[in-house]
């Protein structure tokens, strides 16, 4: 699916490239995948980088699964933005 969507956001950066420019949406569930269509987002489609949350599930992108992502990231010289999301359950009931 994620590859999809990047399909669809570089055609309509491509019909509009002096309007739109876009971030790569990324298969974080598979951080192997994430880190591959991360670079075939930036290397083949032109995209300018990654938009994701800072966890997957009960997973935080410090894990030592995402080194590869961030190391990716930092290779192809484009940024990861992360969206904000709402904390999870445990520790908003702390709060």
């Amino acid at each position: 699916m994620a590859c999809q969507a990047n399909d669809r956001l570089a055609a309509a950066i491509q019909a509009h490239p002096d309007r739109f420019t876009g971030f790569a949406t990324l298969p974080t569930p598979d951080p192997v995948a994430a880190v591959s269509e991360l670079h075939r987002a930036v290397q083949e489609l032109g995209l300018r980088g990654a938009m994701i949350h800072a966890r997957t599930g009960d997973g935080y992108l410090d894990h030592p699964d995402y080194r590869p992502l961030l190391a990716a990231a930092a290779a192809l010289e484009v940024p990861v933005y992360l969206h904000p999301q709402i904390p999870p359950q445990p520790v908003r009931a702390q709060y």
